[in-house]
């Protein structure tokens, strides 16, 4: 049942620690203003297990919000989008 999925896996990598920062605003301060605070966040993240693909779903979600109220992404819109990710994982 999981032969599709088993295909499109090569060799798992962990790239815990080696996610530079520049990677980081490459991918977060593209059109939106991010405190460097943020940066800092996202880029602990983008180096833990969640990875990258855990950074982006959450900068995703921060900057849903801050988009709604116009808005700079700052560390309380992340922590709403931190929760938000949280209680829809449960």
């Amino acid at each position: 049942p999981f032969a599709q999925l088993f295909s499109r896996v090569g060799i798992r990598r962990a790239l815990s620690g080696k996610v530079d920062m520049d990677d980081v605003k490459r991918i977060v301060c593209q059109d939106v203003e991010v405190s460097g605070d943020c940066l800092q966040y996202f880029h602990k993240i983008a180096n833990s297990a969640g990875g990258i693909r855990m950074m982006v779903k959450l900068f995703v979600i921060a900057w849903t919000l801050a988009s709604a109220d116009q808005k700079p992404i700052s560390m309380d819109i992340v922590t709403s989008a931190v929760n938000f990710l949280m209680c829809s994982a449960a």
